[in-house]
């Protein structure tokens, strides 16, 4: 896979228009919950990242998003979207060799969520759309 940003299918939209997101981190897994667009509505839809190594949350918002480090590798607006081979999930890898994650580097994929008022890097194995109105959510067991 090359060092470009492609969107990441079968999870929900992020919304020009909410501005709201949510990160937890717990166990080894992370969660972003954040306003998204589906059938031309706005919502609350969450992913799931699983063997979570790091989250990073800030800007640039959706004005700046130009001046957005990965902006020259296909970052876009309003999307979730994966890296391939990224230079951050180099970095945080090799950051974290005690750790020995290094020989597994192949497992991470460097996910971003460009938001309206943030962006949102996560280096994990893997990114699951859940479903946020079940009464006993299943993300957080």
């Amino acid at each position: 896979m090359s060092d470009r940003f492609v969107e990441v299918p079968h999870v929900p939209t992020p919304s020009p228009n909410v501005s709201d997101a949510v990160v937890m981190m717990r166990d080894g897994f992370a969660m972003v919950a954040y306003g998204a667009i589906t059938g031309g509505r706005d919502h609350v839809a969450g992913v799931r990242f699983d063997d979570c190594v790091q989250v990073v949350a800030g800007g640039p918002n959706d004005e700046a998003l130009h001046q957005h480090r990965w902006f020259s590798l296909g970052l876009r607006h309003y999307t979730i979207q994966v890296c391939g081979d990224s230079p951050w999930a180099r970095e945080v890898i090799a950051s974290r060799d005690k750790h020995g994650i290094a020989q597994d580097a192949h497992r991470y994929q460097h996910f971003v969520l460009a938001l309206k008022d943030t962006t949102i890097d996560v280096l994990a194995a893997s990114i699951t759309h859940v479903d946020l109105t079940k009464e006993h959510p299943a993300w957080w067991h």
